[in-house]
């Protein structure tokens, strides 16, 4: 199996680029199926105190700007709620 690695690496790229520059067609690729979906269950998360607090201070910071931006959205919502409610 090595043999077929190393007599694999030896062609290169400018093997496979013959038969392009040839004029022939390459090989038409065979579709493959992507691998199903795997469960994964996390059991444990080795991460100090320290790493924790600055990752929430990083989530806390976030969020700021989120609900900003949420709360526009909201206040067009209901600046068009109120326009069509009193028509």
């Amino acid at each position: 199996m090595a043999k077929d690695r190393i007599a694999e690496s030896e062609e290169g790229p400018s093997a496979r680029q013959g038969s392009l520059v040839s004029g022939q067609p390459a090989p038409a690729a065979r579709p493959s199926k992507p691998p199903p979906p795997v469960k994964v269950v996390v059991t444990d998360l080795d991460i100090s105190f320290g790493q924790m607090v600055i990752l929430l201070v990083k989530l806390a910071l976030a969020a700021i700007p989120a609900l900003f931006v949420l709360g526009v959205i909201g206040v067009v919502v209901a600046g068009l709620f109120v326009a069509f409610v009193q028509r």
